[in-house]
């Protein structure tokens, strides 16, 4: 019973999911996997598992990577929701990534931090820094700005005054 209840949690229906993934792959879903995929995917070295629809886990953390992409502006982007798209278990998709540095969820926030980074430097102006957070889905400015420091090593307000001192000099 409680397997049951895992599988209609996860979305699954037993069975009917690898057949309806290997259907799909059959008919040019996931058997054609974009070149910048496939490229990506070699270059991080990760397995090569088989899996459902004769992916390799390097194939799915690959097009799981164009995937968040494409979706990095949605605020309900999940690792469910990339499964699904992938036609690909939970399980399988975190697999994928089982080998990289970072997981899916760690992805999508280095994503959304860099595209936060590019406008804040375009835009130049710290008082948009509570706008770009809400921008690229961080809860508040302090999460923005924690994540910030983080990754760049200081906080963006500091960021583009050294910014302004290298372009004047």
């Amino acid at each position: 019973m409680r397997s049951q209840r895992h599988r209609k949690d996860s979305g699954q229906s037993g069975p009917n999911h690898s057949r309806l993934t290997v259907q799909a792959a059959q008919e040019g879903g996931s058997e054609h996997i974009s070149a910048v995929g496939q490229r990506y995917a070699y270059s991080q070295n990760l397995p090569r598992v088989r899996t459902a629809g004769n992916q390799t886990l390097r194939d799915i953390a690959g097009e799981a990577r164009e995937v968040i992409e494409r979706s990095i502006e949605d605020p309900d982007i999940s690792p469910i929701i990339i499964a699904r798209t992938l036609g690909i278990s939970v399980r399988t998709l975190h697999r994928s990534f089982s080998t990289s540095d970072e997981s899916v969820m760690s992805l999508v926030r280095r994503r959304r931090l860099q595209r936060a980074h590019e406008d804040l430097v375009q835009s130049g102006d710290i008082a948009k820094v509570s706008e770009i957070a809400a921008r690229w889905l961080f809860s508040d400015a302090s999460h923005f700005i924690r994540n910030f420091k983080s990754i760049y090593g200081t906080t963006p307000a500091a960021y583009l005054r050294s910014l302004e001192d290298s372009r004047d000099s």
